[in-house]
């Protein structure tokens, strides 16, 4: 099987779950007997790549992807084209099996042909929470295309499922529901940060739907009444001008701060965490579940979304704001099993796993292939 992977994540993101999957695929598929895998690639950024030595066409791209100059904006955008373009070139001659497109920018279409494609669907943020996001109308028109047209579907929870049939019924009997996967943590991480003595942590990206204001308003007591408890909001970029008002107003400057983060920092950050809390109201799948997990963190959670899929049995799970608080109030005070939590939660990673991950979506593009000849 000739397995052709448009490169279109990568244009952009320098890491971040759907990226973290589709250099998962792209690695791991290189490597199966009977599979012959291309990604033009000319130039990319992207943490994943390059901590499994994926490179490039070339290396000064690589370097002036990484760069940010005056005009740099306008060079990436050059070289994303520059990638379309490729891509089409290489659809054009129609050498290949099966098209995999790493995100919902449908641009394929105009050489795809009678070539199938797959399409991963990783959430339903945009249809659910339209005006939490920048971009939604160009990201609702180009996903509705993409998925419209596409073969066969993908989706990485069964709540990701049940939300694509609510906006796509029509993809009714074109989808397969196949897990991310997951490499756990290797150990105990050493790295030369100071870390406050207690911490609750909030990771990722702080979009509206990522629901940090909820997560301060319920720690709000606990950051003023116990001295010396921080809230860590670790990843993503400092706060801006609205979030630090925000934080202000509620009083809490001198207990919110954001961590740039590596994995390494942030495997420590989760090892010494009273507890992780993902106040997220929508998440596809959700890594930093597993990520937590591993490290033996608590996991606190609502029954949103892929939640209750990816974490089960050993998440805490909350209702209501008053919840949240009475759970995070119980693991300072040593009111829980702690030892019990992080067991059951090291036990729950190993659901998943990028081998089986792997497995299950090679049989579907082998047999999304075969009915196609």
């Amino acid at each position: 099987m000739k397995l052709l992977i448009d490169p279109q994540i990568f244009w952009w993101q320098n890491s971040g779950g759907v990226s973290r999957y589709i250099a998962e695929i792209y690695d791991n598929m290189s490597r199966q007997d009977g599979i012959e895998v291309s990604m033009p690639l000319l130039a990319h950024d992207n943490a994943y790549l390059q901590d499994k030595g994926i490179t490039s066409e070339s290396k000064l791209f690589d370097y002036l992807a990484k760069v940010r100059f005056k005009g740099s904006d306008r060079l990436r955008r050059k070289l994303a084209f520059a990638h379309a373009n490729k891509l089409l070139n290489v659809l054009k001659r129609q050498e290949h099996d099966l098209l995999v497109p790493s995100y919902y920018c449908p641009y394929f279409l105009k050489q795809v042909g009678a070539m199938p494609y797959v399409l991963t669907v990783h959430d339903m943020t945009h249809e659910l929470y339209p005006k939490m996001l920048p971009g939604t109308d160009q990201v609702l028109y180009e996903k509705k295309k993409a998925i419209d047209q596409a073969t066969h579907l993908i989706a990485i929870s069964q709540s990701t499922k049940q939300d694509l049939l609510r906006f796509y019924p029509s993809s009714e009997g074109k989808i397969s529901v196949i897990y991310h996967g997951f490499t756990a943590n290797s150990g105990n991480v050493e790295t030369d940060i100071n870390l406050p003595d207690e911490y609750i942590l909030f990771v990722g990206k702080r979009m509206k739907y990522k629901n940090l204001k909820f997560l301060l308003l319920a720690s709000q007591g606990l950051l003023k009444s116990r001295t010396g408890l921080k809230l860590i909001c670790a990843g993503s970029k400092p706060f801006d001008k609205e979030e630090r008002a925000s934080i202000e107003k509620l009083g809490l400057s001198g207990a919110v701060m954001h961590m740039a983060v590596n994995d390494h920092i942030l495997a420590q950050l989760y090892q010494n965490a009273v507890c992780f809390v993902y106040p997220s109201l929508n998440e596809g799948f959700g890594f930093p579940v597993l990520e937590a997990m591993s490290c033996g963190c608590p996991t606190v959670l609502s029954r949103a979304s892929s939640f209750p899929e990816v974490a089960g049995r050993a998440g805490l799970y909350y209702e209501s704001m008053s919840e949240l608080t009475a759970i995070m109030e119980s693991l300072l005070k040593n009111e829980v099993d702690r030892a019990s939590i992080i067991q059951t939660g090291l036990e729950q990673t190993k659901q998943f796993s990028w081998q089986k991950c792997i497995d299950e979506t090679m049989a579907l593009y082998l047999k999304v292939v075969s009915s196609a000849h």
